[in-house]
This record gives C-alpha cells, structure tokens and sequence, in this order.
C-alpha cells in the first residue's frame, strides 16, 4: 500500500433497505475503511423513494458534497439509474467548478436498456454530463462495450464482487448432485415456472427448493405441488451464503430483462456450488463451462437435462464444482476494492486520460 492517504467522497446507498446496492455499497464501504491507503468520506444516498422525499434526500447530498469538496481528492458516485440520469448531471457540473476529478458507478447491468428508452434530449444530458465523468464503472463487460460509444472519457468494468473469506464448501463434498435451489425473486422471468416443469420431468431423483418473496402472479400452490419442491420464504442476506452450502447446485434460469451479474451466483461460488442459469444477457460473462450450464431462456426441457447432466455425471459434477474456485477469486470483494482504491489514486495522480494504464486489478491479484 502507498503512505500516502487517497481522500475519497463516497455517494451511495446505505442500508437499510436491505437490497443488493445497498449490501454491494456498504461492502465497499466498510473494505475502505479497513484499509490505512484511504480516508473515506461517506455520503448516504438512501433517502424515502417518494419525489419529495428524494428531493430533499438529494438536496441534502449535494449540501454535503459542497462542504466536503475542498476535503478530498476524488468524488465517487456509486448509482442507481434514477442517479445517473438525475443526481450525476448535478455532481459533474460541481466537480467542473471546483476542478475535483469524479468517477461514476453505475450498479446493475441493464442501463443499456434505459439510456436507449430515453427521449434524446435526456440522452443528450447524460452524456455530456453523467457519462463525461473522468471514469465510468459499469458491472458487465456488455455494458463497457456499449457505452464506450458515448463516454467522453474512460469506461472500465467494475463487476459485482462478493468477499471471500471462507473456503468452506458446500454439503458436505457430497459425491452427487441431488439438492438444487434457487435463491431470488420468486416470478415467471426468473425462470420459476421453467424449473418446476423441469423438477416434475425429473421426479423423486431430485429436490428443488425455492426461497425469496413471491410475486408476478405466482402463487403459493404452484410451488407446493410436487413433492420434490418446496418453497421455504424469504432469507436475509447474511443468510444467503450458509444456506446455500447445504445444497449441490443452483438454478438461475433467468430471462429477467434488468439482469447484470446476479449477486446469488457470485454467492454460489463463494459457496462452491456450480450454477444452471441462462444464456440472457451478461450472464454469459460469469457461467462458463467451468463453472455451470448455461441453456435456452423459457426453455423447461433444456434446464431438465442440464439438471440430470449434473445429476447422472459424478466427475462433470465434481469438476465443476472445483471450477468454483477460480471464480471466487475473480469476483472476490478483496480484489475489486484494491482496484477501485488504485483506480482513484491513479485518476488523481495521473488524470483521466491515463488512469487505466497499468493500474486496477493487475496490482491486486
């Protein structure tokens, strides 16, 4: 680490709500903070979700980002897409003024999908401001690839990461894969309707159980039916983790149109389970061959035979299960704030024209 402090000001959302940003930003938070290269100063970008309210939140923000400029050396913002398009415009034309380099944050991986659903007027504005910060950060590689077209400066990936402090796995190391779960929102475009079809094809030689809150029509029958699934409520995130360890494999068989790197399957990892999932959107980038299966969206007959591939295979199984390892590391919290920390210091010693040259994740493996 440099004896030098870098002095960062963090805008983002903090618990509570309990939500996947608010988990990922208070994550990175407390890793910060942990660390003797960084002073932080936090601003807290939760505030009540009606328009008064997050008027008042974002007048509030701004307040405290002018009293803090003169204090620090980088300005972060860490955003929803309501940020981007409504708070970022604000932060950049600040940083202007008072001649502070800033980084966006984009979290989530569908923003492709709203930037293009915008009027152009609104498009305009966000990217001559909100996407003209010194560096933008964006959680899939689809995304850097999109909006490298309309940055003025730097676009970088910065994906969902997950800490991995323990090296505990899953189950007991059984030798065959028999306990499937899905962990998320329980709704047709996570594919729930699709495993159910896929657990009655397979019948009693596996059992699925389902958790999170129920919602898009599904009802409560439909995840009681069978006798091979069981639907068992919703989890807190510090829950997530261990409960999946009691379990062989997960199925994310997603075609969820605001899906970027889901936080369950970075979670699955840490907890040494391979994955089904989809070939939809981003998820490509983080299943492989290595790690899972990946099938068709809306496609019960193809997750079916992925889950009896895994289930009838012991070595495809256990091979897969290993490839976890090598995931876990790529995605791992530790890693990802030593580059965002060396991304900051670098933007702040060099300038954003050279701030991705020999910086980031390669000091940090």
């Amino acid at each position: 680490m440099c004896s030098e402090q870098v002095r960062i000001l963090l805008l983002g959302p903090m618990p509570p709500p309990l939500g996947g940003t608010t988990v990922l930003f208070r994550q990175l938070v407390d890793d910060l903070e942990a660390r003797d290269d960084v002073h932080v100063i936090l601003v807290n970008t939760t505030g009540p979700q009606h328009f008064l309210g997050k008027t008042r939140t974002w007048v509030r923000v701004l307040w405290t980002v002018f009293r803090n400029l003169a204090k620090v050396d980088v300005v972060t913002l860490h955003a929803t897409a309501r940020a981007v398009i409504l708070l970022a415009p604000v932060v950049h034309v600040v940083c202007r003024c008072f001649g502070k380099p800033w980084v966006l944050r984009k979290f989530a991986g569908s923003f492709d999908l709203t930037y293009q659903q915008l009027p152009w007027p609104a498009r305009a504005l966000v990217r001559r401001t909100s996407l003209s910060a010194d560096l933008c950060l964006f959680e899939t590689h689809h995304l850097v690839s999109f909006f490298e077209r309309h940055s003025v400066h730097q676009v970088a990936w910065y994906p969902n990461n997950r800490p991995t402090e323990s090296d505990q796995l899953s189950g007991g190391q059984r030798a065959r894969c028999q306990r499937f779960v899905f962990v998320g929102h329980v709704k047709p475009s996570k594919g729930i309707r699709e495993i159910i079809s896929a657990a009655e094809q397979l019948g009693s030689e596996v059992t699925v159980d389902i958790y999170g809150p129920v919602s898009g029509g599904v009802r409560q029958d439909e995840l009681t039916r069978l006798e091979n699934v069981a639907y068992r409520g919703v989890l807190m995130p510090s829950e997530v983790i261990p409960t999946l360890r009691q379990y062989d494999a997960l199925l994310l068989p997603t075609y969820h149109d605001g899906e970027g790197y889901p936080g369950v399957i970075l979670e699955a990892y840490v907890a040494g389970l391979p994955v089904i999932a989809t070939e939809w959107r981003a998820i490509p980038e983080i299943v492989d061959k290595t790690s899972g299966i990946l099938v068709s969206p809306h496609n019960a007959a193809e997750l079916a035979d992925a889950m009896k591939r895994m289930t009838d295979d012991p070595a495809l199984f256990e091979a897969l299960r290993a490839g976890t390892k090598q995931k876990r590391q790529d995605f791992s919290s530790s890693k990802w704030t030593c580059a965002f920390a060396q991304l900051c210091r670098d933007l702040v010693e060099l300038g954003s024209s050279r701030v991705l040259e020999g910086s980031g994740t390669q000091q940090c493996d």
